[in-house]
């Protein structure tokens, strides 16, 4: 009789543990669908006010910023110690980039 129980008991703890384990996969897949494909294919959740459009990375401790804030556009600096507005926001399209320009 206790081997029946002990072999029972084991079964039950083998299916645990096989349901456990395809918890993990399927939470495992949707983690690396929102950090890896959802920007690219272009899904966000909902966006606030501001948002980073790009960043360029200057140096190791060094990057570029550009924010849009209600729709305006900023430049700001970052490095180790501080964070400054280069450009506040202004009203023109921004500007063309070299590799998107003609040949020179």
């Amino acid at each position: 009789m206790l081997a029946v129980t002990a072999t029972a008991a084991g079964a039950v703890g083998l299916q645990l543990l096989k349901a456990l384990a395809v918890l993990a996969a399927i939470l495992l897949a949707a983690w690396a669908f929102r950090r890896f494909a959802a920007p690219r294919l272009g899904l966000r959740p909902a966006a606030g006010r501001m948002r980073v459009v790009e960043r360029l990375p200057l140096e190791p401790r060094r990057s570029l910023y550009l924010v849009e804030v209600d729709g305006v556009a900023h430049l700001i600096g970052v490095s180790e110690g501080s964070v400054r507005l280069l450009e506040p926001g202004a009203d023109r399209p921004p500007a063309r980039s070299i590799t998107e320009g003609e040949p020179r």
